[in-house]
């Protein structure tokens, strides 16, 4: 097997150091902060690269390298068919426990507790999650959307009885396309939309918000944009500068997947 152009990019710079490989610049970013918060020692032991992508971080971990890296994707949707078998036969690759990174910068009550004094002064903690909880509903119900048409898209951009065969038969290409097209139906979607918002609103609040809101989009539209109308801010940058002077001790459910990575490099 041809190791891509990309991977061996890595390889090269990673020196002797075995590689987490995370998706993006920003997940390597936040990684880095995250257990220098908690381990420092870690960067004797291994190096964070990002792969550019979820499908490299599968394939680089899982086809060359699945005995000595490992790699972390995140929830997102919840994942294709295929991307679950593949983590299933990766015991190397293991999803964040929340939607994505920007998930742990969009709960109020957490980022209340990495908020500077002066900040805290200009204004309640009540009066700050109100700001914040108010946009949920809205964000819940196209966290919906987006999960559902992601799944629908996936599942209907190649017809399976066409990609997999040959099929000559007019009658049963016309079959297969009727089918195919079924799941493309706005009313079929609308009903897919009516059952994942009714899941998504059982669940706690809290749980809502890291697991089934985007939360790359909901931290970029919503949160950086209060709190910039809020505390007089300049932008993502000035705020992830701020939260990355923070000493505060990475949340529980983080903590338990930087203990299970730090146990992959001792």
């Amino acid at each position: 097997m041809t190791t891509p152009a990309w991977l061996k990019d890595i390889e090269y710079r990673r020196g002797n150091f075995p590689v987490l490989l995370v998706e993006g610049d920003d997940d390597r970013r936040w990684f880095e902060h995250f257990l220098d918060q908690y381990s420092f020692e870690w960067r004797s032991k291994f190096a964070i690269f990002p792969a550019e992508g979820k499908q490299r971080v599968l394939s680089g971990v899982k086809n060359y390298h699945s005995t000595d890296w490992a790699g972390i994707v995140d929830m997102d949707e919840g994942f294709s068919d295929d991307i679950q078998n593949r983590l299933v036969n990766s015991p190397r690759i293991r999803t964040l426990p929340r939607f994505c990174l920007e998930s742990y910068f969009v709960v109020p009550e957490e980022i209340w507790r990495v908020l500077p004094d002066s900040q805290k002064g200009q204004i309640t903690q009540a009066d700050w999650e109100t700001a914040i909880l108010s946009d949920v509903p809205a964000w819940v119900a196209h966290g919906a959307m987006w999960r559902v048409l992601r799944r629908v898209y996936q599942n209907s951009r190649l017809p399976e009885g066409l990609d997999r065969e040959p099929v000559t038969d007019r009658t049963k290409i016309l079959e297969i396309l009727q089918t195919w097209h079924l799941s493309l139906s706005p009313d079929q979607v609308m009903a897919e939309y009516d059952l994942d918002l009714a899941a998504a609103q059982r669940l706690p609040l809290d749980e809502q918000i890291k697991t089934y809101i985007h939360g790359k989009k909901f931290f970029h539209q919503v949160v950086i944009q209060k709190m910039d109308r809020l505390f007089h801010g300049k932008g993502l940058d000035d705020w992830m500068d701020g939260f990355q002077k923070s000493r505060i001790q990475p949340p529980a459910d983080l903590i338990v997947l930087l203990d299970w990575v730090l146990g992959l490099f001792p």
